[in-house]
């Protein structure tokens, strides 16, 4: 049987932008070299196709915003040229859709302009296309794919303040529209899709730069958005990944004071109530987390208190609610991405 391969890519290492991807196998508890994106980047974006084919696209190389894409062939594992976006754009959100297409949304560009502009990449011809654009200019913000396959757009930064709009893109139509509105405007927060269908958005900073505890729930049905239990303890720039289970990890992140959290906890969507999880064994933001085929959580990479890159990775047991060592990557990276295979 295949393994459960994760890819890491990219990022910000102790130099600058990274070039370099790895393999982690969970099997046998390794990393190993995965080849060199063309380009090295970080603050971008990276999806898996239907394919299992890998597509990245956009992000940060030192000063400059980028609209290069390069495809992960996980077959022969090289790396080669997707097209281009129309439009550079750092801090974006990209999501596959059905057929090998992915939309791609929002960001910034050269200027640090916050974007509505929306394209899509046809995987079939390798290239990228103007979609419609979203109604609100938006970075750091959240893009899920919904049950019915549609994608929701949650708020982040419109330019000069963190904005509370939602926007629902219709696949079949190729069109937005407005949802309904987030209890609070927030940034740096995350969504995650529940089993009924429902969309939690946990932690993230308000328009003063506070980070959250608040939790809000998103009933696509009645396109509407209600107050759920809070979490323990504020963050913005963490992880948060939906356990087979059904209940939600959320992870590390960043404090009211910019220090790197190591506490984790557990959402509970049977009674909306939030109980503490074993805490990292390193404290860590602007890291990556992702569910493995045996239940287990791989958390990895990210940044420390300092801003330092760190190349160290754990493992979450649900069963155990704790955290255990698994190997380092070879590179420290942070704002980097990493994706199930």
């Amino acid at each position: 049987m295949r393994p459960n391969l994760i890819l890491a890519a990219g990022g910000e290492g102790n130099n600058g932008p990274l070039a370099s991807t790895e393999l982690y196998n969970p099997t046998i508890n390794a990393w190993s070299p995965a080849g060199n994106l063309a380009t090295a980047r970080g603050s971008f974006q990276m999806v898996r196709l239907p394919c299992g084919n890998v597509v990245v696209a956009g992000g940060i190389d030192d000063d400059h915003t980028l609209a290069s894409a390069e495809i992960f062939n996980t077959i022969t594992r090289t790396w080669s040229a997707a097209g281009h976006l129309t439009t550079a754009r750092g801090f974006s959100q990209m999501v596959a859709l059905s057929g090998g297409n992915v939309l791609t949304a929002g960001g910034v560009d050269s200027n640090d302009t916050a974007l509505a502009s929306a394209e899509l990449y046809n995987s079939n011809a390798n290239v990228w296309s103007a979609a419609a654009s979203m109604a609100t200019a938006r970075d750091s913000f959240q893009l899920l794919r919904l049950q019915d396959g549609d994608l929701l757009a949650a708020a982040g930064a419109d330019n000069t303040r963190p904005s509370d709009s939602e926007e629902l893109y219709n696949v079949t139509a190729a069109t937005w529209s407005a949802a309904g509105r987030l209890q609070t405007a927030k940034v740096y927060f995350q969504t995650v899709l529940l089993l009924s269908g429902k969309v939690l958005a946990a932690g993230g900073a308000d328009i003063n730069g506070s980070e959250l505890v608040s939790t809000d729930l998103y009933n696509p049905i009645t396109d509407s958005w209600s107050a759920v239990g809070s979490m323990a303890i504020a963050r913005d720039c963490f992880q948060m990944v939906r356990l087979q289970s059904g209940c939600v990890l959320a992870a590390g992140g960043l404090n009211g004071d910019h220090v790197a959290l190591a506490s984790a906890e557990l959402y509970n969507p049977i009674t909306n109530t939030w109980s503490a999880a074993g805490s990292l064994a390193m404290a860590r933001a602007f890291f990556q987390m992702v569910l493995l085929a045996d239940g287990s959580v791989l958390a990895a990479g990210g940044l420390d208190s300092d801003d330092n890159p760190m190349a160290s990775s754990e493992r979450y047991n649900p069963i155990s609610n704790l955290w255990s060592a698994a190997s380092s990557m070879a590179t420290p990276r942070g704002t980097f991405q990493m994706v199930s295979l």
